[in-house]
């Protein structure tokens, strides 16, 4: 299955790579009864698997010129009960709009829609037997806010990240590496724990979210996931090449943050590698939209320097005017000193 391709290389390979839209975006999101999984393409129609009680069905996404349409088409056996279909279609409508965010998206089912009260909360609107349409735009979000991490996951088609696509740019390296033992630390519903799964990699997702967990083990069955903190590992000592981190650390606490940097010092081993996207300091009206409580968000350049510097070696690797891109290489311990030096 094809991958984000990396962006096209800057004159000097030791400056970070600019943030280049790849054409193909992979997806996996997660609804009330159902998920949506595969790859969707930014100028061309994509077939996303509708991963329902019988996983009977498809849902073709097709853009218009200039994207300023989305056409979402319904395709199945007939087998799956109209809640389910309606809920993956909810959810796919999501991801347009996140792949596509000019653009109008309208929903097509062979049938009428059983549950359109849904739908027309969602802002859409029938213009004829099984066709919907809403305009373009952010779709409505829960108002209140969740204190924890169950709070956050309890509404999936009010958390955002949920419709974002798989943040391969974040861990680009690992594409093409051979297989290794890899840790997808805050892993929510596991978009990129199935993806670094594909790579060929022996990957375990961890979360603090029993919910977020118990929705992994029902959609991706034939992987491995664990409830835990990143504060308080269930792993032995160097037990990982790699660890890759999507908006994990970012969302603790210092003190959390601080004592996680230094389980995943523990259970990787020396040498391995930290694939870290870390949000910049936000901006209040971003806070005041978010499904969770938080006065603050984001690290600055001091604040990830001081978090990594005594166990990582650390390579910003693309620029983002709103993340860092980190690539973290853990020092080794002198057996003659027991001070870390650089792998």
């Amino acid at each position: 299955m094809p991958h984000e391709p990396e962006p096209t290389a800057p004159a000097d390979p030791a400056e970070p790579r600019k943030a280049e839209a790849p054409e193909t975006v992979e997806i996996f999101a997660v609804g009330d009864v159902s998920a949506v999984a595969g790859p969707v393409h930014r100028e061309g129609p994509s077939d996303l698997e509708a991963l329902t009680p019988r996983r009977s069905g498809r849902i073709r996404i097709e853009p218009g010129p200039g994207a300023d349409t989305a056409v979402l088409t319904w395709h199945g056996e007939g087998e799956d009960p109209g809640p389910a279909r309606t809920d993956a279609l909810r959810v796919a409508a999501r991801v347009a709009q996140k792949v596509f965010p000019a653009a109008d998206v309208t929903l097509v089912s062979p049938t009428p829609f059983e549950d359109a009260g849904q739908l027309t909360a969602d802002g859409f609107r029938e213009v004829a037997p099984g066709r919907l349409t809403r305009p373009a735009g952010p779709f409505p979000l829960r108002r209140d806010k969740a204190d924890d991490a169950d709070g956050v996951y309890a509404d999936p088609l009010s958390t955002p990240w949920n419709f974002v696509p798989a943040e391969t740019a974040a861990y680009t390296a690992l594409a093409s590496q051979t297989p290794r033992r890899v840790l997808d630390l805050g892993c929510g519903h596991g978009k990129n724990t199935r993806l670094l799964h594909r790579y060929g990699h022996e990957v375990t997702g961890v979360d603090v979210s029993p919910l977020a967990i118990e929705r992994c083990h029902r959609y991706l069955p034939e992987l491995e996931f664990r409830v835990a903190s990143a504060d308080d590992l269930p792993f032995p000592d160097a037990h990982f090449d790699a660890v890759v981190d999507i908006g994990c650390l970012h969302y603790l606490d210092d003190g959390t943050r601080a004592r996680a940097v230094a389980e995943l010092a523990r259970v990787l081993r020396p040498g391995g590698t930290l694939h870290s996207r870390i949000f910049r300091p936000r901006p209040a009206a971003w806070l005041a939209a978010q499904p969770f409580t938080t006065e603050r968000f984001g690290l600055t350049d001091a604040q990830v320097h001081a978090l990594f510097a005594d166990r990582f070696s650390v390579e910003a690797h693309r620029e983002d005017p709103d993340m860092h891109y980190l690539r973290c290489t853990l020092h080794t311990i002198d057996a003659t000193t027991g001070k870390a030096v650089p792998a």
